[in-house]
C-alpha cells in the first residue's frame, strides 16, 4: 500500500517523538536545551492518556517551544505542537485562533518489555495527529481511508519546516482537507459526541 509506505516514510524522516527533541531553529541552533555532552537530557515525564492509566517515564523531552501537555477534557492528558507554523495552520484550519497547537494521538503509556521482563520503553507521547481531528491526514494513525496523493497536508509540510531540517516547497501542498475545516473551537475542545448520544451539528 503507497499510502502505508509514505506514512511510514514520514516517521523515518522525524514524524515521531524521539526526533522532535532534535528540532533546530533557522540557524542551526538546537531549540531544546543540550547537557554538557551535547545530549538531550533524560526527564521523568508524566506520559499523555486517562488519569487512571497512564505513567511516569523518562525520556528526552522537547522544548516547550515544540512540544506541550495540556488537559483536554477532565483527567486527559494530551500533547501539542506548538511551532510557529504548525501553530498558525491549525489555528487558520480550525478557524480558532486561541489554539495552542495541533494535538497529537493520546498514548495509553504502553510499555515494552525484553526477554528478562525488563523494561525497556514506554511510549510517552503519540507520533501521529489525532484522527479525531486530522483524519484525512498522512499521519494520522489509521491511513486506510486516506486517499493516495502525492501531496503533503498543509499540516505535515508545517510540522517538518519547523523542524528545522528541510526546505519545503509549499506551493506543492494538498488541497486542505475539509474534515473540521472552519469548525470552530468548540469542534477540537468538545466531545464528539454529547451525554446523551446527540452528535452536535459541528460533528455531522
Amino acid at each position: 500500500n503507497i499510502v502505508t509506505m509514505m506514512h511510514e516514510v514520514g516517521h523515518i524522516l522525524g514524524f515521531n517523538p524521539q526526533s522532535m527533541a532534535h528540532f533546530r531553529k533557522a540557524d542551526g541552533e538546537a531549540i531544546t536545551q543540550r547537557d554538557e555532552k551535547g545530549q538531550v537530557p533524560l526527564q521523568d515525564v508524566e506520559c499523555t492518556g486517562g488519569e487512571e492509566t497512564r505513567s511516569v517515564a523518562r525520556v528526552g523531552l522537547p522544548s516547550t517551544d515544540i512540544l506541550r501537555f495540556t488537559e483536554r477534557q477532565p483527567g486527559m492528558r494530551v500533547a501539542n505542537i506548538v511551532t510557529p507554523m504548525v501553530q498558525q495552520v491549525v489555528r487558520n484550519h480550525f478557524d480558532c485562533q486561541s489554539l495552542e497547537g495541533a494535538e497529537l494521538e493520546t498514548e495509553f503509556s504502553i510499555a515494552d518489555y525484553d526477554d528478562a521482563n525488563n523494561e525497556t520503553e514506554v511510549i510517552c507521547i503519540g507520533d501521529h495527529w489525532e484522527r479525531r481531528l486530522f483524519r484525512f491526514d498522512l499521519m494520522n494513525p489509521n491511513v486506510d481511508d486516506v486517499p493516495f496523493s502525492l501531496r503533503i497536508s498543509p499540516m505535515t509540510l508545517a510540522f517538518f519546516v519547523d523542524s528545522g531540517w528541510y526546505r519545503v516547497n509549499l506551493a506543492q501542498a494538498a488541497y486542505v482537507s475539509g474534515w473540521g475545516r472552519g469548525a470552530g473551537c468548540d469542534f477540537v475542545n468538545e466531545n464528539c459526541i454529547s451525554e446523551d448520544g446527540v452528535v452536535p451539528h459541528r460533528n455531522d
